[in-house]
This record gives structure tokens, sequence and C-alpha cells, in this order.
């Protein structure tokens, strides 16, 4: 280590860290660090299996990879064609074998996925960039069964022989693997923030697919960084950090920012973890989904006084998230539009909104006290959740076809 990681190279590195993040050319600066790493024998290209690649603990902000997204971006790719120089711009680290938290991660995607990703064979790198396009690979080579008709077989499975017929890069990817740019197991440990700025950088070349979930974990892991130091948080300085990936709802970040300050669930985020194991685990037909600008502005200005309904409120996300294809318009959710949302702060409905709320904090509690396992929570709580809040909302009847009437009657069907 002592050859590889000198004095000079960690100096430079840190310096062009430092460029990248203080001009926002993020993008340049991550060439200039790739061959930086090269050229000391810190970082190579290598064709990986897809079956040996997991996804790193942050990445994408610690929103991970999700089954049904992986598939349809990897339909998308196989509609235009795949390109073996394209599908290189990925790049992950070695990984430990004690590495439990990476484990853990990578396990908890399978499991959340349904059955459209499986588990890493073996987990010996983590990718930070090109997460959806290994899992999709993984799935190809694993004949997983898969929620895009498009890519089905008879059997509702993908299947590698249908998929790869006159697609030899392809065939090539699934069995080997893409090439990767793999760093050092230790480059984390010396450049602690080189894995978010390389995730900001591969996000800048594709942002078109950040979403809003996204930049919320990415906002509100800048917040956790200064309250760890000791520090209140600089809003407007991580409001431009933020930007720097250049995501779709730059235009809309001012609101994102205030719900996230409001309702991330303290340090942890603990809210907003829950909202991304949320959307892996129920993520509907179309992945690139938004909220869009009026949603998040308005469900971030709603105030109840001296009362706060988080769950309330993230259960709002939750069932938008999830909106029928016929609620979406041009990729926008509409399941609950944003003049909806008025009926939680009636006064006479606030009987209502504090009983959810209970309901929703005893039934976390209940599964958290019995021991139930995580991936079954967050199915559980997520139909609980939304339930609720459509029942608040009185528009439970467009997405519910069993008649519940009161609270008391969603509470008896938890589970089901």
């Amino acid at each position: 280590m002592a050859d590889l990681f000198s004095l000079e190279v960690i100096v430079h590195v840190n310096a062009l860290l430092k460029k990248g993040n203080d001009s926002g050319s993020v993008v340049s600066v991550w060439e200039e660090i790739q061959e930086t790493l090269i050229a000391h024998g810190i970082a190579w290209r290598a064709q990986i299996p897809p079956e040996f690649v997991g996804v790193h603990p942050e990445n994408r902000s610690k929103l991970g990879v999700g089954g049904s997204e992986s598939h349809h971006h990897g339909w998308s790719i196989l509609q235009a064609g795949w390109s073996k120089k394209k599908a290189s711009d990925v790049a992950c680290i070695e990984t430990e074998s004690s590495d439990h938290a990476a484990q853990q991660a990578n396990d908890s995607y399978a499991e959340l996925s349904g059955g459209f990703i499986p588990k890493v064979k073996q987990l010996k790198y983590v990718s930070i960039g090109g997460g959806h396009t290994n899992a999709f690979l993984r799935a190809c080579k694993a004949s997983c069964s898969t929620p895009v008709a498009k890519l089905a077989d008879s059997t509702g499975h993908l299947n590698v022989s249908e998929l790869a017929c006159g697609k030899p890069a392809f065939a090539d990817a699934v069995q080997n693997g893409m090439i990767w740019f793999v760093m050092h197991r230790r480059c984390p440990v010396v450049w602690p923030n080189i894995v978010s700025f390389a995730q900001g950088a591969l996000n800048t070349h594709a942002n078109s697919q950040q979403n809003e979930l996204e930049v919320m974990l990415d906002i509100h892991g800048r917040m956790a960084d200064y309250i760890k130091r000791g520090l209140q948080p600089d809003w407007k300085a991580i409001t431009e950090a933020s930007l720097h990936s250049l995501p779709p709802c730059a235009a809309y970040i001012d609101a994102l920012v205030n719900y996230v300050r409001d309702n991330c669930g303290g340090e942890d985020g603990e809210l907003l973890h829950e909202l991304a194991e949320f959307y892996k685990a129920f993520e509907a037909a179309a992945s690139d989904r938004r909220l869009g600008s009026e949603f998040v502005a308005k469900l971030a200005s709603l105030t109840f006084g001296p009362e706060r309904f988080p769950y309330t409120l993230n259960g709002c996300i939750k069932a938008n998230l999830i909106s029928p294809i016929n609620k979406i318009v041009d990729g926008l959710c509409k399941l609950i539009l944003p003049s909806y949302l008025n009926a939680l702060t009636i006064k006479g409905n606030r009987g209502e909104v504090k009983k959810a709320e209970k309901l929703m904090g005893d039934c976390r509690s209940l599964c958290a006290a019995v021991g139930v396992e995580r991936h079954h929570q967050v199915k559980c709580i997520g139909k609980l959740d939304v339930r609720l809040v459509m029942h608040l909302l009185n528009r439970l009847k467009d997405i519910e076809p069993k008649p519940f009437k009161t609270i008391d009657d969603i509470a008896e069907a938890i589970g089901e």
C-alpha cells in the first residue's frame, strides 16, 4: 500500500477532488482522477462477470438498485442497441470478504426486488456507476422473471438465447460482464469522499436517470455531514452542491431541500431511507416516474401548527410513486394532485390524520418488536401507509377495490 498510495498521489488526488467540488466541473475532473489512479496502479480496467459485482451501499445516495427499474433500464438499452463502449463507462471498487454492510445491502436489494434480480453469487466488487445495467445482466444470466412484457419469453422469464440472438456483444456481457473501471479497495479509506464524487460525475453523464428521491437522499447526506462535523447545515451550499450533477429536478430543487430539511426523519434520514426501500419494493411499470414541482412544493409547504405528521407526508409520496399507468402523464405521477393535499390540513379532518399517524407508528413498532424481516416490513408498512393516506384524501377508491370505510377497517387488514 505504501508504494501505491504515495504522499504525492494522495495530495494530487485530494487537490483534484477539491477542484471538482469547488468548480462543479466534476466530469472532467473525474476523468483526470481516473487517469491518475491508473497511472499509479491504484485502478485498472477489467471485464468482470455480473454475478461478482454488487452495488456500493452509498450508490445513488443510498437509493441503490431496484428490480423493475433495472429491467426497464435493460429494455431501453436493448432497444437502442447494446454498445460495448458505452457500457464501459462504469466504475466499481474491490470489496473485502468481511464487508458485511455491503453484503447485507445487496441481499436487501434482491429481497425487495420480488425475484427480478438474484443475489450476488460472490461479492467481490461494489459498483458506484452501472449498477442497474449490471443487475439486469445478472438477472438475464439467472433467467429471472421480468415485469417487462417485451423482455419476457413464453414463461414470463428472461431468456438469454432469445434476447441475445444476433447480439454477440450483449451475449458476451451477460456471460462475461462489462469492462469496469476498478478502484483499489483502499481508495475510499485514503479519499473518503471519492465515492460520492465519482457518483456525482457518473450521474451527470446519466442525469436523466437521477430521480427526485435520489436527489433528496443526496441533499440529506450533505446535511448529515454538516451535523456530524458539529456545524449548522449551510442550505445554500447544500443546494448548490446538489445541482452539480444537473438533475432533471433542478428547477424545483428548493422544494426538495425544504422537504428534506423538515421531513427527513432526523440526522440518520430514517424516513427518506424508508422511502428508498419502498421505492425498490413497489416500483411500478415505469421506472422514470416523477413527482413534479407542484406536488413537491405543495407537500413541503403543508403546515399543521405545532403538530407534525411525518409518516402521513411520507405516505403521500409513497402513494403518488405507485400511481397506476392511467394516472401517469408524461412520466408525472398524477394519482395525488396537489389540490388533494388540502384535505390533510382541514381542521375537521385533524382527528383522522392523528389516528392514521398513530396507526402508522404503531405498525412500525409492532413489526420491529416481533422481528418481522425487513423486506416484509417494507411491504406491509408501505401498503398500510398508502391505504391510510388515500383514505384521508377520500381517494382510496382510485387504487383499492376492497371497500375500507374507516381507519379501523384498514387496521384490521394489515398484512393483506
